[in-house]
């Protein structure tokens, strides 16, 4: 059986993903593919084409899959299949108890260093079950790492998503095993000896933080440093908000992340080194201890501690005489980290960190593909993982990632030498910090190319089975390609082109279908399907989303179009592309205070948008300024509405006016000349109000007297009730 490690780890990911998106035991599933099984294989066989005989295609997979692999397969999904379920209900039941409980009283060691925010200070504590709580102090509280304490506090429970398909800071703080945050009220300190392990993670934070400071005192260009500080020891948390959105936008965020490259550069420099002085095979010895020392150094994170184990592999394989195995490396790599916390499997940097080292190792052994070509098939096996994180396509992809790979080891080689020199003397560090200056200054050149056209696509968020599928097709195309490209005549080789033929034979000669028929009628099948589902999914579909201090509602038609209206904060852009749209049809601005329409000029800039909806203004704000000029330069069509009008969205749906009238309210401007619009659906009514106060109401009701304009089914109005409501489907 070849790489029974790798089986083991794609049993025990299929394992956590079902436990976490079905919340059920795996085993029913595999007892219903063993009773499937049994069933087709008790079929008496008829005389038939051997196309449709099913114990060929069993003996096609046998060629990769045999019982030992089976076996292993389900052995590691049941064991992460049942740590997940159980990991869920653990953290369940310890947050409930926490919440419960109220103020808490919790002993532990500090294992982060202090945070500034704007009212408090932030720390990480670590207690003695190996579980994290972020914990929030006074500012004259001043806590160091590796300080055991004990405080009492209140809890408080991570929030869950406000939005569907938001973001879950719950669930991100489960991938570092942390329980939540205390507000805490008193700390004492407790005399306490740390361990050995305690102690190496003393010191390693000690020299890291003594480093970074050096760093940021020797280069005084703020975004040099941190992007130095980030290639070197692996922390990105000193980079500039826009540029770190630089990196992402060009596709270059991976370098960022410790990784293969940065332990490549460290394995090559320690056993050119040491291999001198004490020879090749003690020097593989020494490289190991370095490599976990770096790792000490520059953090755990997921990428860093697969990097590192695969190195040491590596190093292991040498020094035991044997060929290194990237994929079996990789295996025991996600194995034990996995192991360590089943949650990591979410984490960015783990999932863009595995899938662009399958490209590397699935590619390896081929054909001497080309920089470019290895370029582009690496991101196409992490294209999927960073779409679903970022929302962002460069077209240029391989353009700025061609441009790296040539100038990145310069940089690296600059930078650690940079590093090493700091820490022996500052007057050294400081003569050589110009190429380092230079070569990162260089490499923000490369920035330049999200200036050109269309280089910042937004995309739709991706939904998980669609990602599943997408790997799955690769998987497929990659084993065709191994077959068919294979210069040796193999056995499978062989059974590939027989059952090709076969195919070929049946439906060319046998039945008469040439393909490019066979293509259509597939083609007119999956249309008529997607249109069918489509037709009975037509419904009105309103959205509440709660976008914290401000207001927003979503809207999808029964023809598919989109409406939004009103949008207060940033997190409106990702809720349309959660959503699944990147393309907005009908936008309704009621006034242009922040609150209401910060989000939709965002989603302005951002998406297509074909139409805006605004009342007469009675105040020139900032705001309304700046959604001109965007209009303008987006070629968005805008329609200024007045009581008594009409827009008619499709057939049967359309907005009714009530507001504002011919003479503006002075009374607080803005809110009470706020459009106030009734949206018609068949039967159903739904009256959006904006801000308007009580001056306004009255003047509606008044002048609708006589008309049932100012009835609706449900009037939509901001209060805090609001924020518990998600999501409304009306038939």
């Amino acid at each position: 059986m070849k790489r029974p490690i790798v089986i083991a780890a794609i049993g025990y990911i299929i394992g956590i993903l079902e436990g976490l998106y079905l919340k059920i035991s795996i085993v029913p599933f595999y007892i219903l593919i063993v009773a499937i099984y049994l069933i087709i294989k008790n079929i008496p066989r008829k005389k038939r084409l051997l196309i449709w005989d099913f114990s060929r295609y069993v003996r096609y997979l046998k060629i990769y899959i045999n019982k030992k692999s089976i076996i292993i397969f389900v052995i590691a999904s049941l064991i992460s299949n049942i740590s997940i379920l159980h990991a869920e209900k653990q953290y369940s039941t310890m947050q409930n108890q926490l919440q419960e409980k109220g103020k808490i009283q919790i002993e532990g060691m500090i294992v982060s260093n202090a945070k500034e925010r704007d009212y408090d200070i932030e720390y990480k504590l670590k207690n003695s079950k190996n579980y994290y709580f972020y914990i929030h102090t006074k500012k004259s509280d001043k806590l160091e790492y590796g300080q055991n304490v004990k405080i009492v506090g209140n809890f408080e429970m991570p929030e869950t998503q406000r939005n569907e398909g938001g973001f879950n800071y719950q669930e991100y703080l489960k991938e570092q095993k942390n329980l939540g945050i205390i507000k805490v009220e008193k700390i004492t300190n407790i005399n306490k000896t740390p361990g050995i392990i305690e102690k190496i993670f003393i010191e390693a934070n000690k020299i890291s933080t003594m480093l970074k400071n050096k760093i940021k005192e020797t280069i005084s260009d703020e975004n040099v440093s941190s992007i130095l500080i980030a290639l070197t020891l692996g922390d990105n948390d000193y980079i500039p908000d826009d540029i770190l959105n630089k990196f992402r936008e060009t596709n270059m965020a991976h370098i960022l992340a410790v990784s293969g490259m940065h332990i490549s550069y460290l394995i090559l420099a320690s056993i050119s080194v040491s291999k001198r002085i004490i020879g090749i095979r003690n020097s593989y010895y020494i490289t190991i201890i370095v490599l976990i020392l770096y790792m000490f150094l520059a953090g755990f994170s997921p990428s860093i501690v697969r990097a590192t184990i695969m190195g040491i592999l590596s190093i292991i394989a040498n020094i035991i005489y044997r060929q290194d195995d990237g994929l079996t490396s990789m295996g025991i790599a996600m194995l034990i980290i996995l192991s360590n916390n089943i949650y990591t499997i979410f984490d960015i940097g783990f999932q863009l960190s595995f899938s662009g080292t399958l490209a590397m190792q699935a590619f390896k052994e081929k054909a001497k593909v080309k920089q470019i070509v290895s370029i582009f098939l690496i991101q196409i096996f992490v294209l999927p993982i960073s779409i679903y994180h970022f929302n962002i396509f460069c077209p240029y992809f391989i353009l700025s990632n061609l441009i790296i790979s040539f100038i990145i080891g310069p940089i690296m080689i600059c930078s650690f030498l940079f590093v090493i020199f700091i820490s022996i003397s500052a007057k050294l560090a400081t003569t050589f910090s110009i190429l380092p200056i230079i070569a990162i200054k260089i490499l923000l050149l490369v920035f330049e190319i999200s200036k050109f056209p269309f280089s910042k696509i937004y995309v739709a968020t991706p939904k998980v089975w669609q990602i599943v599928v997408y790997f799955l097709i690769l998987i497929i195309f990659y084993f065709i390609y191994q077959i068919y490209f294979s210069k040796k005549e193999t056995l499978t080789k062989k059974r590939f082109y027989q059952m090709s033929k076969a195919y070929k034979f049946y439906f060319l000669y046998r039945k008469g279908v040439k393909p490019k028929k066979i293509l259509a009628i597939s083609s007119i099948l999956i249309i008529f399907s997607t249109t069918l589902i489509w037709q009975f999914s037509c419904d009105l579909q309103i959205h509440f989303v709660d976008v914290g201090q401000g207001d927003c509602t979503f809207i999808e038609t029964p023809k598919g179009k989109t409406i939004l209206i009103d949008g207060g904060s940033n997190s409106v852009l990702p809720y349309i592309l959660d959503k699944g749209y990147t393309k907005i049809d009908t936008v309704m601005i009621s006034h242009f205070d922040s609150d209401h329409v910060n989000g939709i000029l965002d989603v302005m800039n951002n998406l297509k948008i074909n139409k805006a909806i605004i009342g007469k203004q009675g105040e020139i704000s900032e705001n309304y300024h700046t959604f001109l000029k965007l209009a303008k330069e987006k070629n968005i069509a805008i329609q200024v509405v007045k009581k008594g009008d009409k827009v008619l969205l499709e057939n049967n749906l359309y907005f009714d006016i009530l507001w504002p009238g011919g003479e503006m309210i002075g009374d607080n401007i803005l809110n009470n000349n706020a459009v106030v619009a009734k949206l018609n659906f068949k039967c159903f009514s739904m009256l959006f109000t904006g801000d308007i106060e009580g001056v306004a109401e009255k003047e509606i009701i008044k002048e609708n007297k006589t008309s049932n304009l100012c009835k609706a089914n449900i009037l939509k109005v901001r209060s805090s009730w609001l924020k518990n409501i998600i999501n409304t489907r009306i038939y």
